[in-house]
């Protein structure tokens, strides 16, 4: 009988960045200080939970300096993972979302944690090629208004107005949901140019629009995100409120289609398609009014929820 010897299985390998790494790191996030509303020197202590390591970056009145030694009396203390402060001082993930998710500790003032994005210029808007929601809708708007009075004419317009898309590449961003488009209104209007009756095609249009808005909500970031980052950076993949508005209205528009994919088939088959078009023009409208509203209001209530939560935690 042979002897089996009790083996512990191997640790899974984690990659510890050097220390060296961690202080050019560091070193970067402090060359963005910008003096915010200065009394006093603020000490902000780092302790990186994950490499049993800590600094320390001090907040003068012109700069900022990080400290390895001699470290001074703390403001404000924050425990936490290396990978979420990069995420947080490079990726734009907000440390009160950090905070309240429990991923790190604060002991010490509040206050510096309260104006941190202003301090490290975190709330600065980067600058990026655009994305444009008006060039993926003009594409569907072919089928939808140009073909309603000539069905030939209106899927050569779709073609040619597809394929000059990656064109305007050199100028705009063109996102997932933009090639996607590309894809499926060519499809439709080459069964326009063999005759395919105009309803079917337009009635799937609707469809398949309005699933492809509803498909995204179950993505990490819904299609209206994608056309909005060019007024808020890369930083809005990070910020929750922003996320979950976006998800919210982009529900509410793929719904909306995938009712009228119905509403249009009956009106249509039923000789009422004047009443089908005046309805698929105005009601888009009010639905446009009611979006507006919506992410004017919604985000500002999550914010006061989030800063009189954030009023509520313990502070040592």
């Amino acid at each position: 009988m042979s002897d089996k010897k009790n083996t512990q299985p191997a640790a899974p390998f984690k990659y510890k960045p050097s220390p060296k790494k961690v202080l050019d790191q560091l070193t970067t996030f402090a060359g963005r200080y910008k003096p915010f509303n200065y009394k006093e020197d603020l000490v902000l202590e780092l302790e990186f939970t994950d490499l049993d390591s800590r600094y320390q970056l001090v907040l003068g009145e012109s700069t900022c300096i990080v400290k390895t030694t001699d470290f001074l009396d703390f403001t404000t203390q924050i425990k936490i993972n290396f990978d979420i402060f990069q995420e947080v001082a490079f990726k734009g993930l907000c440390i009160k979302e950090v905070i309240l998710k429990e991923d790190c500790k604060i002991n010490g003032a509040f206050d510096t944690i309260m104006y941190f994005e202003d301090y490290f210029g975190l709330t600065k808007k980067e600058i990026i090629k655009k994305a444009t929601l008006n060039l993926m809708i003009i594409q569907w708007m072919m089928i939808w208004m140009v073909m309603s009075f000539d069905v030939f004419w209106g899927s050569v317009a779709g073609i040619v107005y597809s394929s000059l898309m990656p064109l305007l590449s050199r100028k705009f961003l063109l996102t997932f949901y933009d090639r996607l488009s590309i894809f499926l209104v060519t499809s439709l209007c080459l069964l326009g140019l063999v005759a395919v009756d105009e309803t079917l095609i337009v009635c799937s249009s609707y469809f398949l629009f309005g699933a492809m808005w509803l498909g995204s909500c179950l993505t990490k970031a819904p299609l209206t995100v994608h056309y909005k980052l060019g007024k808020f950076g890369y930083r809005g993949y990070y910020n929750q409120i922003f996320i979950d508005s976006n998800r919210i209205v982009t529900a509410m528009w793929g719904v909306y289609y995938l009712i009228v994919t119905g509403t249009t088939y009956l009106l249509d088959i039923n000789g009422y398609r004047s009443l089908s078009g005046i309805l698929n023009l105005l009601i888009p409208v009010v639905l446009g009014l009611v979006t507006v509203k919506f992410v004017k209001i919604y985000p500002e209530k999550r914010k006061a929820e989030l800063m009189k939560q954030l009023a509520a935690q313990p502070q040592e």
